[in-house]
């Protein structure tokens, strides 16, 4: 929407400190977490390439707007034992410190299937022509830090926390990551993931959850597109929801779970978009299970749209009674991509 390009170049500052700011924080989150090995591992059998595609679509954007070149090559149905979120993780990590300091020429991914033995290695190596890491600086990492001022030094540096993270990912998948780097010409990061469960154990594929869908218009007065309720005390994150999903959907705002109970027996939304901490009086949890009593809603999709963001406060959400959930902060792809899909729009 900004026209001028130095008030573009201004926002795209802004834009990519605050994401820097957001990755620092959730590195630090997942550190604590690892370190009290609170984190529950799901190993599965992971489609290597399917889930490559899905990073390949997110991070090729910012790749081609530093008009670098973006390779990735695979063998045909590569697959490995994993957690898949933290093998994406792990991929996030090197592909942001990638992306933010490599200026010309470009990234390559590879994966390939490895025989150790009688064992199967799946390997996947990353590749950048940015400007690498000094000797010292991959000791930090190797080392890994044991006190603040050491984490302090290791996050100011050009690596960040997300490579000692990510070792750490790898190792909980007993698996390994080695990399090598020469300041001016690049780095090259290889994980190792086991490519094959040694013992005999069956996979079970998810479950899709199922959410049933009002096959109507909204039967909010005056509303051509579907109608939905946004629950949220917050004046800013009000604005930015309204701003990101303006264009396909009617949004009606409640301030508070007393307000939203209030707007819900007058009028009959298609989707609600519910905050849970709503500051003072009723939460958003408290607020759903009072507004599902009401005949019509007892089959509308409820969102929980929420700062709590601990690996387990998804689970917890959704045995709660919410259909699906969005934790904040979040991108204009991510809000109007699941409201699309729960609305069936086009």
């Amino acid at each position: 929407e900004v026209s001028s390009s130095s008030e573009l170049e201004k926002v795209e500052q802004i834009s990519n400190s605050a994401e820097r700011f957001m990755q620092a924080i959730n590195s630090l989150i997942n550190l604590y977490l690892l370190e009290l090995s609170r984190y529950e591992l799901n190993l599965e059998q992971l489609n290597i390439n399917q889930i490559l595609e899905g990073i390949a679509n997110e991070f090729s954007p910012k790749i081609m707007n530093k008009n670098l070149y973006f390779r990735i090559e695979t063998d045909k149905d590569l697959t490995a034992v994993g957690d898949e979120k933290l093998f994406k993780g792990i991929l996030y990590n090197i592909l942001n410190n990638a992306v933010a300091y490599t200026n010309k020429g470009g990234i390559s991914i590879t994966g390939k299937k490895v025989k150790r033995g009688e064992n199967q290695i799946c390997e996947i190596t990353v590749s950048d022509t940015g400007i690498g890491m000094t000797k010292e600086k991959m000791e930090y990492i190797y080392g890994e830090p044991t006190n603040l001022k050491e984490l302090y030094e290791v996050n100011k540096s050009e690596t960040g926390i997300g490579l000692i993270i990510s070792k750490k990912m790898a190792e909980l998948m007993k698996g390994k990551i080695l990399f090598n780097s020469v300041v001016d010409k690049g780095s090259t990061f290889t994980l190792h993931l086991p490519g094959r469960f040694l013992s005999e154990k069956k996979i079970f594929p998810k479950k899709e959850k199922t959410i049933i869908v009002n096959e109507k218009v909204s039967n909010v007065t005056g509303m051509k597109k579907p109608g939905i309720l946004l629950v949220e005390d917050n004046v800013t994150n009000k604005m930015i929801t309204e701003l990101f999903i303006k264009d396909i959907c009617e949004v009606s705002h409640a301030l508070n779970g007393l307000q939203a109970i209030e707007m819900c027996e007058k009028a009959e939304y298609d989707l609600v978009l519910m905050d849970i901490n709503l500051g003072p009086g009723i939460n958003g949890i408290e607020t759903t299970e009072r507004i599902k009593k009401i005949k019509y809603y007892e089959k509308v999709p409820f969102v929980a749209v929420t700062g709590y963001a601990m690996p387990d406060d998804e689970e917890r959400l959704l045995h709660l009674g919410f259909d699906e959930y969005l934790s904040k902060p979040f991108k204009k792809e991510q809000i109007t991509k699941l409201i699309k899909k729960i609305l069936k729009l086009d």
